[in-house]
């Protein structure tokens, strides 16, 4: 009777344990969601629009007075516009490291009060690395002090 007791627990005990020590994987969604989330995209061929200047504390919303202010990726190069002029640059980019230089620009005069309504400055010359999170491009200083705020563009 005893040899019966003790299998009938070893049996019970076993069943229950298997269940706890089973390994359990992350579901392929998690993974992708997960991954999609933290790695770096390249930025060639991207265009996003303007949605908050975060280094001033200014949203930017267009409407029929100022355009929506767009920034384009060229395989090397950014072009955009400051509500005035059009700007650009080369930028460097490694994973989510990116560094803009050799800006140019057009000389197109815009006085204060114009600029103060629909143009927009911001410091990109500080800009260290970037994000993108729920298609929103995020562009950080050294500190990782978010700069400015874009999101992501399509002509539909």
């Amino acid at each position: 009777m005893k040899k019966i007791v003790l299998l009938s627990c070893f049996v019970a005990f076993g069943f229950t344990s298997c269940k706890c020590k089973q390994k359990t994987e992350p579901t392929e969604e998690v993974t992708v969601a997960l991954a999609s989330r933290f790695t770096s995209k390249p930025l060639q061929g991207t265009r996003w629009s303007l949605v908050r200047i975060d280094s001033q504390n200014k949203n930017y919303t267009p409407n029929s007075e100022n355009n929506v202010i767009i920034m384009s990726f060229s395989e090397k190069s950014m072009s955009s516009t400051d509500g005035c002029n059009s700007i650009g640059a080369s930028y460097k980019q490694n994973g989510n490291e990116i560094s803009f230089d050799q800006f140019i620009s057009t000389r197109r005069y815009c006085d204060k009060e114009f600029m103060d309504k629909f143009g927009y400055d911001w410091a990109m010359s500080e800009v260290a690395s970037f994000e993108i999170i729920n298609n929103q491009l995020q562009f950080k200083d050294a500190n990782g002090k978010v700069l400015a705020t874009y999101k992501e563009y399509n002509l539909r």
